[in-house]
């Protein structure tokens, strides 16, 4: 159960989300790495639980918190669901982003990006706090969007509002309404890849102890950490 409100100063207090850097670079803010859903719902719960403590922030159902955090539930409620996850555009596999080149070994970046349907559902005794409630995600994902861009997310773009008939009250005199963004995120996954530094081919002249000829024989470059795992893996198969 993800229940921002009890997590909220328990390691570190959160600062409010006004007293965030916003360093920027050629004019666009600088990403510190990447965000996929779950990062980005948890960073969400957090700068809403910061402007507005009293709101409870969760993926479950109010009409299961009860059971999960053995206490009374009461509103605001504000629960997140992905509703659509689809590949971006015309990103059907990953593709290299970015090599990171080191003398020894450098690192391949891959990268594909997805397109998300997220809703937030706020639940409230009367119709006007839902709506008040409401009001209070879209201002968190409109003044807010550089935060979530800064940390990762690539981009998120208003939807809808509504009230969600299908979702059921757990209690009497409980409204509802729900409000749908476009979230688009990446995934991103290092490849590490081995320099060679130089190539040489052994003579097929040379035999082992049988009289059988050694295939031709790859020379890594012997400063690498796997040059001696690789050595003995080639002589194990040129001697079975």
């Amino acid at each position: 159960m993800d229940d921002f409100n009890d997590q909220a100063g328990t390691k570190e207090p959160f600062k409010r989300p006004d007293q965030f850097d916003k360093t920027t670079l050629n004019g666009r803010f600088r990403a510190n790495g990447n965000l996929d859903w779950i990062e980005f719902v948890t960073l969400f719960g957090k700068v809403l639980t910061a402007v507005r403590p009293d709101i409870m922030f969760s993926s479950e159902h109010p009409r299961d918190l009860k059971e999960i955090t053995g206490r009374e539930i009461d509103t605001p409620i504000v629960t997140y669901r992905l509703k659509r996850k689809t590949i971006s555009g015309r990103e059907q596999k990953q593709r290299p982003r970015m090599l990171d080149s080191q003398p020894v070994r450098s690192t391949m970046i891959w990268g594909q990006k997805f397109d998300i349907t997220a809703q937030f559902d706020c639940w409230e005794r009367f119709n006007y706090k839902a709506e008040e409630l409401v009001d209070v995600v879209e201002g968190i994902m409109r003044d807010y969007l550089w935060l979530f861009k800064k940390q990762g997310l690539v981009d998120a773009f208003y939807l809808e509002r509504f009230q969600d008939r299908t979702i059921e009250s757990w209690k009497e005199k409980v409204v509802n309404r729900s409000v749908q963004y476009h979230v688009i995120i990446e995934h991103l996954q290092p490849e590490p890849i081995v320099n060679i530094k130089d190539i040489k081919i052994q003579s097929v002249t040379d035999v082992n102890d049988r009289g059988d000829q050694y295939p031709p024989i790859i020379v890594w470059n012997d400063q690498d950490p796997f040059y001696d795992w690789l050595l003995r893996i080639l002589k194990n198969q040129q001697q079975s």
